[in-house]
């Protein structure tokens, strides 16, 4: 089976379209339309961190909350945090039972490396929807349903976001990176892969459920999904709160 020599997805894939080069039209796509990223620099982002903490509670227990998934875009943002910013950081981590093992050990050990507090928070709606999902997919598997999985996922910021609020703590720091602004859910769902857009993902996704019914058993899933990947992710964000920073993105 051929694969893209830039990701690795294999050809079969709907849309994905391998060109003479070998490289996916995700890649292809990504490649012409990602503008260069233009950075603000670490002393602009010690001085917005700076004024955010002198309008801040002088009693508060932390300077700021890391996301923290484990992942190495979060572990070194935590140590960046620590060690370069000289923050009182800390680490917040949003569980799923999807977890293994090796990943809460993980999670576990590098805060405790780096002298961070951690706090390990639940995701219902992980747990509750992604089984449902799954289990109604395995009835009729379909590649593009794939991409549904992880309903619930977007509920982590909201969580990690919340929990600071309670803990009157200012900022909270996400490892979001500019390269990560990809469509693949819409591309891969999409009625017409090779010309995809928000709408056309919709449809795509109803073509979707009813080829398999058993999506309509649990129509919180669908509610979900429908909130996470076809409504803009700008309704989903909260106003007010925590400062939602993100220095990989903006600033270095």
């Amino acid at each position: 089976m051929e694969r893209c020599r830039s990701c690795g997805l294999r050809g079969d894939v709907p849309g994905t379209a391998l060109g003479g080069g070998g490289e996916c039209r995700f890649c292809a796509d990504a490649r012409r339309s990602t503008k260069p990223a233009r950075y603000r620099g670490l002393e602009a982002l010690k001085a917005d961190v700076a004024v955010l903490l002198q309008a801040a509670d002088k009693n508060r227990p932390y300077d700021c909350v890391v996301s923290f998934s484990g992942g190495r875009d979060s572990a070194y943002l935590l140590r960046f945090v620590r060690r370069e910013l000289g923050l009182k950081a800390l680490a917040v981590t949003v569980r799923n039972d999807f977890m293994p093992p090796e990943t809460l050990e993980n999670i576990r050990s590098i805060p405790a490396t780096l002298g961070v507090d951690l706090t390990v928070l639940d995701n219902p709606q992980v747990n509750r929807y992604s089984r449902l999902c799954v289990a109604a997919w395995a009835k009729k598997p379909s590649a593009p349903m794939i991409t549904t999985f992880c309903s619930g996922c977007r509920s982590i910021a909201r969580i990690v976001g919340r929990h600071a609020e309670s803990l009157g703590i200012p900022i909270v720091f996400d490892g979001n990176a500019p390269y990560e602004s990809i469509t693949f859910k819409r591309d891969i769902l999409a009625l017409r892969p090779e010309n995809p857009t928000r709408a056309g993902m919709a449809l795509g996704y109803l073509r979707q459920v009813a080829r398999n019914p058993s999506y309509l058993r649990h129509p919180g899933v669908i509610y979900r999904q429908g909130v996470e990947y076809l409504i803009s992710e700008r309704l989903l964000k909260r106003r007010g709160g925590p400062k939602v920073i993100k220095p990989f993105r903006r600033y270095i």
